[in-house]
């Protein structure tokens, strides 16, 4: 059974839990059985797979193919922007708020206010975090003083960056806060 208990929040330390964050979009499966042509471009879709999976208490699945499929069209390759995820949600019926910045503005005020509110984030990094370019999506789940965990669908894996890291790799404030909650949330 699933709980309903959505975040664990303290000054220092915000959760939402359960977190699916070992999905992957690299071995993800297809609705219709065929191979997923956009795979290495889905990493917005996947995280927004995740963010419905855990905002329905797992009661709800997309693939990462389906809702790119939905925003482009079978058989489409390429990545997918902020924009379109939001239509996506709104198509789904799920509030989004889209956040865009430059080069100096700083999300992770954003990240602790959606997680202690209990509404899941995708934020945009920079896919090689070393030479900051690319482009890559991935949630932000938890948070503690130090930094911040994303569920990186590149492979399914959680990883923790510092607060400068995040702030470094993530790409001119640019992030989805869907403003839904867990069933239960805040009771």
């Amino acid at each position: 059974m699933t709980s309903a208990h959505v975040t664990e929040s303290t000054p220092d330390f915000g959760s939402l839990s359960p977190w699916p964050w070992q999905w992957s979009q690299l071995a993800d499966t297809t609705i219709d059985g065929r191979p997923d042509e956009g795979a290495v471009n889905n990493c917005g879709p996947e995280s927004l797979a995740e963010c419905v999976y855990y905002i329905t208490a797992g009661r709800v699945e997309f693939k990462a193919d389906e809702i790119h499929d939905q925003l482009m069209a079978e058989g489409a390759s390429r990545y997918t922007t902020i924009a379109e995820l939001a239509k996506w949600c709104s198509w789904h019926g799920i509030p989004t708020e889209m956040l865009a910045g430059d080069a100096s503005t700083l999300l992770e005020p954003k990240v602790r206010w959606a997680i202690d509110n209990g509404r899941p984030i995708v934020v945009l990094f920079a896919f090689d975090l070393d030479t900051l370019t690319g482009g890559h999506f991935c949630p932000i789940y938890a948070y503690d003083v130090g930094g911040c965990w994303r569920a990186n669908p590149w492979g399914g894996k959680s990883e923790y960056m510092t607060w400068p890291e995040f702030e470094r790799a993530q790409v001119f404030g640019q992030a989805l806060i869907l403003h839904a909650t867990r069933p239960g949330w805040g009771e």
